[in-house]
């Protein structure tokens, strides 16, 4: 999903730019919306291609947002369940 990152010349640490961070960022925030690791790498990959590619990033965008609707939907309903059994 993310480009190898360089090690240091001496250490064999790695060394992060600001773009790898960046990018270490926006997977992590899209991962943590429950996207897919396949919506994820299309949301990335269509990055690079910038605005040719904003319809898409829009459609990922927006079926994430309604499958948590979906989601919180059934977590009311089970919420719910269980106010009901209390």
């Amino acid at each position: 999903m993310i480009a190898p990152i360089s090690r240091g010349a001496s250490s064999r640490h790695r060394v992060y730019t600001d773009e790898d961070l960046d990018l270490l960022v926006w997977v992590a925030c899209l991962s943590a919306t429950g996207m897919s690791v396949g919506d994820v790498r299309r949301y990335v990959a269509n990055g690079a291609l910038g605005p040719a590619a904003a319809a898409e990033q829009i459609e990922l965008l927006t079926g994430q947002q309604e499958q948590l609707a979906r989601e919180a939907t059934f977590i009311a309903l089970r919420r719910r369940y269980v106010q009901l059994k209390i």
